[in-house]
């Protein structure tokens, strides 16, 4: 199983600290981690110009999720755990993980995100976002 960059529309750059605060309460420690640790390997590769491709197992042993790839191991609950929010596209044996995102939507920010930080996001300056190589876009 590879994790490649998907320069999906967003806002923010996914290693910014308004997508940790804004996402951590939604998708949970690990699957942030993992999000965050894909988009710098994808940012430093792509800079001294390796294939951007990374192995999901070395990226799991990376974050403290050792293990296979096989179903239902951390690793892969947690690049599932992106799909499920728009984060991360699976495809047969790839995983494309946004590069680039927006904070989560109204409703799940109702649902996930104490007062406090909605208070802090109607405060954000507007975003500037940092693009790397572009890669295929999952249909």
């Amino acid at each position: 199983m590879n994790v490649r960059p998907w320069n999906r529309d967003g806002a923010y750059h996914a290693l910014v600290h308004e997508l940790e605060v804004g996402w951590a309460p939604v998708i949970g420690p690990s699957s942030l981690i993992v999000w965050r640790r894909a988009n710098s390997l994808f940012l430093s590769r792509s800079s001294q110009g390796f294939d951007t491709a990374v192995d999901a197992e070395l990226l799991g042993a990376m974050v403290g999720l050792r293990g296979t790839t096989r179903k239902g191991t951390n690793i892969v609950k947690s690049l599932r755990r992106l799909s499920d929010f728009g984060l991360a596209s699976i495809e047969g044996d790839d995983v494309y993980v946004a590069v680039h995102a927006d904070l989560p939507s109204p409703r799940l920010r109702a649902r996930t995100w104490p007062s406090e930080l909605e208070e802090w996001a109607a405060g954000l300056p507007s975003p500037v976002g940092v693009r790397i190589a572009p890669t295929r876009r999952p249909a």
